[in-house]
């Protein structure tokens, strides 16, 4: 099965390299390439909930957002997100860059916009 995907891999990009490890997928698992690891390891997204980021917001934010044409759409798309916002996300990052067009002070984004522990 392995042998299989790394001939569709290499199909689809010629010169590359595929590296096949007989090791589950776990944490401690990491792609090499001669030697060297291939790319750092992604930290793992720290989610808030809609309910969660919303509260980050005080009350006249949220109206000041939501009545604005400009940020309510970009708004409203973060906090739909399906599986919770990551405040590290290029959205949430869009979001905050608006906020930040509209006057929001640097101090107050770096509240809201504060990742998890």
């Amino acid at each position: 099965q392995a042998e299989a995907h790394a001939d569709r891999v290499l199909a689809q990009y010629p010169g590359g390299g595929v590296l096949i490890a007989n090791a589950p997928a776990d944490a401690n698992t990491q792609m090499v390439r001669d030697g060297q690891p291939a790319a750092a390891r992604p930290a793992p997204a720290r989610l808030l909930s809609a309910y969660e980021f919303k509260e980050r917001f005080t009350v006249q934010e949220q109206a000041i957002i939501m009545t604005s044409p400009e940020l309510a759409p970009l708004a409203l798309h973060v906090l739909t997100a399906p599986n919770g916002v990551d405040v590290t996300d290029a959205t949430a990052q869009q979001a905050r860059t608006a906020l930040a067009a509209a006057g929001w002070s640097t101090k107050r984004l770096d509240a809201i916009f504060e990742v998890p522990v």
